[in-house]
């Protein structure tokens, strides 16, 4: 019983981990993207905006997936 419930805990604390991961994911990635130099020129910034806009996305990936295998890791 005491087994259960103690799989039964580490159940729900990984599951929230792996709920706020896409959302710490973007928030770091985009806290990263934010320390960048400004482009010198119109193709460094076409491709700022581009990364610009994909970093949440990217974000939410990498750290979910980096959740996910430090889950793996530890099981």
């Amino acid at each position: 019983m005491e087994k259960s419930k103690q799989a039964f805990r580490q159940g729900l604390k990984n599951g929230w981990r792996l709920f706020r991961s896409p959302f710490v994911g973007a928030w770091t990635e985009m806290s990263d993207f934010s320390s960048r130099p400004k482009a010198k020129n119109w193709k460094e910034f076409v491709m700022n905006d581009a990364r610009a806009y994909f970093a949440p996305q990217t974000g939410a990936v990498r750290g979910f997936t980096r959740t996910l295998d430090e889950i793996r890791n530890k099981a």
